[in-house]
């Protein structure tokens, strides 16, 4: 089973956006916040999202929210969350999440070709040559599914984010679906048993039923298909230094965003009551990224234009990559393959 680590990013040319105005970035995040505190009801997450056990011991409070982690499984989650229908508002109107993050300019060819493709090609190394039909769930822009049409997939997009369907359509004609995977084969039930590929890239832990989600993707593959899975790590160095630095939070371990984190035990739980094998893993991030930030935020005036700041940003890559080296990236990728259950004789 491959296990890779690390991956060299422009850090100055992907956050452009954030890194022009870390300060405002940050203060835009806890308005969304408010917003959604003013505006929404949170409900209490009484159990697990991966095994269901209701035993969980606090780890850290980000943004008025607790992070647990379970002490079963080892997945970690908020104790209170936004309801399925307040986290599909949020994704389908707000504007400046999809469009700093995403659906921006200065970054999207950099993204495109730098981050999505990268991920397609660790897949297909472990999938042949045969090309089929490729689904990406939370397609954002569509770089993923540009990538994957470009190189013989037909590849189909399903995104809530109107601001990021339009994008996607003005700068990579793509067409996306603007729904979700569970609304799309009501209307599309041949999709099932027949699709090769699922890319849910930074989409399991924005769900409020990963484990729902994760079946209706093994029911939708052929036998021998595979899955291709982003998740935020729980154990990892950005984590840590989140921990240290609640106020600061504006990605990562972010509540509004993402509501539970994932160890590597959590996912292969989840992939195994799902009928899924883990078949390579790859464990890379941007954890230097997350310790400049915070302490340019915590800071500020002393970091700005200091030699620790450029030396920092100069050598991100170096540094990261012995990060990586530990599996203490705040990201995981894992490629599965559903399981082929053989007739019994």
């Amino acid at each position: 089973m491959e296990r890779r680590h690390g991956k060299p990013i422009d850090i100055g040319q992907f956050k452009k956006p954030v890194l022009h105005n870390l300060l405002g970035h940050l203060d835009k995040i806890r308005g969304i916040v408010s917003y959604l505190a003013s505006h929404e009801t949170p409900i209490h997450q009484q159990s697990c999202h991966v095994c269901g056990s209701r035993e969980a011991v606090p780890r850290v409070e980000i943004h008025q929210f607790t992070y647990v982690t379970c002490a079963e499984c080892g997945l970690v989650y908020t104790s209170r969350r936004y309801s399925d229908e307040a986290i599909r508002r949020f994704y389908a109107t707000n504007r400046y999440w999809s469009e700093v993050t995403y659906a921006n300019r200065e970054t999207c060819h950099y993204r495109r070709d730098q981050v999505a493709k990268p991920k397609v090609e660790f897949a297909e190394r472990h999938l042949g040559n045969e090309r089929g039909v490729w689904v990406d769930v939370g397609s954002g822009i569509g770089d993923l599914v540009s990538v994957v049409q470009e190189r013989g997939w037909q590849g189909v997009g399903l995104e809530l984010s109107a601001t990021s369907v339009a994008f996607a359509k003005e700068v990579f004609g793509v067409n996306l679906e603007q729904t979700t995977l569970e609304e799309y084969l009501t209307t599309h039930p041949e999709w099932i048993g027949t699709i090769q590929v699922v890319s849910l890239i930074g989409v399991l832990e924005h769900v409020t039923d990963p484990m729902g989600l994760l079946a209706t993707v093994q029911k939708i593959l052929v036998p021998g298909g595979a899955a291709l899975i982003q998740v935020p790590n729980a154990n990892s160095l950005a984590s840590m230094v989140q921990e240290v630095f609640p106020d600061n939070v504006f990605r990562h371990m972010s509540p509004i965003e993402h509501i539970m984190l994932f160890t590597e035990p959590a996912l292969m739980r989840a992939l195994e009551l799902n009928g899924f094998e883990p078949i390579a893993w790859w464990f890379h991030g941007l954890d230097i990224y997350e310790l400049l930030t915070n302490l340019v935020i915590s800071h500020h005036d002393r970091m700005r234009d200091s030699a620790l700041y450029h030396t920092l940003l100069a050598t991100m890559n170096n540094l990261q990559q012995v990060i990586d080296d530990q599996e203490l990236s705040d990201r995981i990728i894992c490629l599965a393959r559903k399981k082929i259950t053989l007739p019994k004789t």
